[in-house]
């Protein structure tokens, strides 16, 4: 029954004392989104995490309020606002964070910024690498990239798959960096 771990699984784990949310205070919605991630958790064979980093995670990838706005810097403004709102930062470590946040407009009454895809940054010798895993049962792949722009029109070609022109435009993290 165990689904297997998703991106957004891969990359917490990896950067779980790097991902610090120091404010749990806020309300939490739409948080069905993540309902595959919770099954995962539910059914793994051995615990995958304590109580205090699902707390975590949950608080870090938690959907965030927005309107239907498809300006990419209106919904841009709304996650750097959400960012500071729930204290999120990020520790110094050789490895950083990178996620595609998607703007969810499936319902009109209560759209909301996901973090839709999650991967790890690692730099070495001039080269930096993308750790991330495809799919909860498609296997992790490691990436050589001449830089981390490249990596982000990687992800745009890749997972940037919204047609109806409803949603703005993804707008993608590093760290606490908004690109």
């Amino acid at each position: 029954d165990f689904p297997g771990v998703c991106c957004r699984m891969a990359a917490f784990t990896l950067l779980r004392d790097d991902i610090l949310v120091n404010n749990t205070d806020f309300q939490k919605t739409a948080m069905e989104l993540l309902a595959f991630d919770d099954y995962a958790f539910e059914t793994m064979p051995a615990p995958y995490m304590t109580e205090e980093y699902l707390a975590a995670f949950e608080n870090f990838f938690a959907p965030i309020p927005t309107n239907t706005s498809t300006d990419r810097e209106v919904q841009k403004k709304v996650l750097e606002q959400a960012l500071e709102d729930r204290g999120i930062r990020f520790e110094n470590s050789d490895l950083k964070f990178i996620g595609m946040v998607g703007h969810n407009t499936a319902d009109e009454a209560n759209p909301v910024l996901t973090i839709d895809h999650a991967g790890v940054i690692y730099e070495k010798n001039g080269s930096v690498y993308l750790l991330e895993k495809l799919a909860f049962q498609e296997p992790y792949q490691w990436i050589e990239f001449p830089s981390e722009e490249e990596i982000i029109k990687y992800f745009e070609s890749k997972y940037n798959l919204d047609s109806t022109g409803n949603s703005a435009e993804p707008i993608y993290m590093i760290n606490d960096t908004l690109v």
